[in-house]
C-alpha cells in the first residue's frame, strides 16, 4: 500500500517470549474484539495522511480460499496476542478414535520435528487432561502445544493466549468452590439434624 512504509520485520513480546515477525509469516493475530489467522503481507508504519502521526500497523491477507480474498490492516498497538502459526500447512486429524493411536501419531510427529520425547510426552499427557476438562478443540490443543515445545515454556501460557483459558486460575478457584460446597453440605446436614430432633421431641 501507497501509505505504509514498510519494514523488514517486527517484534513481538508476550510473557517474557519475544518473536520477530516477517512478511509471508502464517500467524494468529487477536485484539481484544476478534481474531484473525493469516499471512502477513505487510510490515510497517502507516499514516492515513500526511498530517497524521504514524502508527505500526501489520497487513494480514486472511483469504480462506484462492476464490475469495481478504484482508485486514491491523494496528500493532490493538494485539493482545500474536504467535507464529507453525501447523498451518499441518494436517492435524481430530477423527482419530482410538486414544493411544492418536497419541503415538501425534508425539511421533513432534519428535519428528526435533523436540526431546520426554517432553513431549509430558506435555501431552498434561494437554490431554485439560482438553478434555475444558473441551478444547483439538487443532487449537496442537497449536498450544507447539507453541509450549517451540518456546520451551509451560502449556499453561499458550493455552492462556491461545484458547483463552486460564488455568492457573481455575485452579486457584477450585479450593474456593470446594469450601462452598463443604459449607452448604454442613448447612444442610445441620438443618436435617434440627429437623429430626424436633420431629422426635414433638412424638414424645
Amino acid at each position: 500500500m501507497d501509505n505504509i512504509t514498510a519494514k523488514h520485520y517486527i517484534e513481538y513480546t508476550k510473557d517474557g517470549i519475544t518473536d520477530k515477525f516477517h512478511e509471508g509469516d502464517k500467524v494468529i493475530c487477536r485484539t481484544a474484539d476478534k481474531e484473525y489467522t493469516g499471512k502477513i503481507t505487510c510490515v510497517g508504519e502507516f499514516k492515513e495522511n500526511e498530517e497524521a502521526e504514524s502508527v505500526t500497523v501489520i497487513c494480514l491477507d486472511t483469504s480462506k480460499s484462492v476464490w475469495s480474498y481478504s484482508s485486514e490492516i491491523i494496528k500493532f498497538d490493538d494485539i493482545e496476542f500474536m504467535c507464529k502459526d507453525f501447523l498451518a500447512d499441518t494436517d492435524i486429524n481430530s477423527d482419530i478414535s482410538d486414544e493411544e493411536t492418536k497419541k503415538s501419531t501425534y508425539i511421533h510427529m513432534f519428535t519428528g520435528m526435533g523436540y526431546d520425547r520426554f517432553k513431549v510426552e509430558k506435555t501431552w499427557n498434561c494437554l490431554d487432561k485439560l482438553m478434555k476438562q475444558f473441551d478444547i478443540p483439538f487443532e487449537k490443543a496442537m497449536g498450544c502445544m507447539m507453541y509450549a515445545l517451540k518456546y520451551d515454556c509451560g502449556i499453561e501460557i499458550p493455552l492462556r493466549n491461545i484458547c483463552g483459558i486460564d488455568v492457573g486460575l481455575v485452579q486457584k478457584s477450585i479450593p474456593v468452590y470446594q469450601k462452598e460446597i463443604v459449607k452448604c453440605f454442613g448447612m444442610a446436614l445441620a438443618g436435617g439434624l434440627v429437623y429430626l430432633l424436633a420431629e422426635s421431641l414433638s412424638k414424645e
